[in-house]
């Protein structure tokens, strides 16, 4: 199991889809005629994409158990590529290449992915397909949600179901703020979140039209997660991370995989498979 580069950045800064690999990893045997889930973080670049989405793994590697933040402290956090450093890791877009199984509501399974995303500095078209591709957005940025995060936001979304011809395709998004420093105004988590969100959404109109988009607009407060981040010997140990932080992960990420069925439409592997190639190329080419 390993992380897959699905879409690559030429060098001269257009994209290239692997179809044949992204064929392979959504028309298995076992996936092609699944329900497929596929949960994306975006944001801009160094706000610890990869690093929230080793914990989806986590979660589903401890088979979504209760204790899964409480057993093996000192395990590493592997998964998709992350650092310590202030330059970005991600370029393109990244799938984690096997399906994280779960059941569905009606007994039936969901096969869940992971996509992680090149920061969007400068890269709204990567944005834009992700959306309209994932079933839940977490769209990261740091301290608050900034006039310029909603814009870039805004504009991709659009831009997005514009190149998509009689539907809107887009389903959740969460707007997850790291390093929220206010939780006396606005607690941690999604109820706090939310409350902010609502005091942010009468200030600014286009995060008005933004819900106008979704099938679910929601926010996700998460406090630091420590100075241990940025040692050298930090290796994503459980045990090294503030508690706060811990208990945030324990909240979320059950919370936005149990709820992966209410909201959303999911389609089958084989139909994902048509779609990524069918917005790659109404976006990219």
């Amino acid at each position: 199991m390993s992380a897959q580069q699905i879409i690559s950045v030429n060098t001269d800064g257009t994209y290239r889809l692997n179809s044949q690999l992204l064929q392979t990893i959504l028309t298995r045997e076992d996936v092609k005629n699944e329900r497929v889930a596929i949960i994306c973080a975006a944001g801009p670049a160094r706000k610890g994409k990869s690093f929230l989405l080793n914990f989806f793994l986590r979660y589903f590697q401890h088979k979504r158990s209760a204790d899964w933040l409480r057993v093996n402290l000192d395990e590493h956090l592997d998964g998709f590529n992350w650092t310590k450093g202030s330059e970005g890791v991600t370029t393109g877009i990244w799938l984690w290449s096997e399906p994280l199984k779960m059941s569905a509501q009606d007994g039936g399974q969901i096969c869940v992915f992971l996509m992680d995303t090149q920061g969007i500095n400068g890269n709204e078209n990567l944005l834009a397909l992700s959306t309209v591709l994932a079933t839940v957005t977490l769209y990261n940025s740091r301290h608050g949600l900034k006039q310029n995060d909603i814009e870039i936001f805004h504009a991709a979304t659009e831009r997005g179901i514009n190149a998509v011809e009689n539907e809107n395709p887009v389903q959740k998004l969460i707007f997850l703020i790291r390093d929220w420093g206010h939780a006396h105004a606005h607690s941690f988590g999604f109820e706090g979140g939310n409350e902010y969100l609502e005091a942010v959404r009468e200030n600014h109109e286009l995060n008005n039209t933004l819900g106008q988009h979704f099938t679910q607009l929601s926010s996700f407060l998460m406090p630091y997660p420590g100075d241990v981040i940025s040692e050298d010997d930090f290796e994503g140990q459980v045990k090294l991370i503030e508690g706060e932080f811990v208990k945030s992960l324990d909240k979320l990420i059950p919370g936005v995989v149990n709820e992966i069925e209410v909201n959303t439409v999911l389609r089958t592997g084989q139909d994902v498979y048509k779609r990524f190639n069918d917005y790659f190329a109404a976006l990219m080419q």
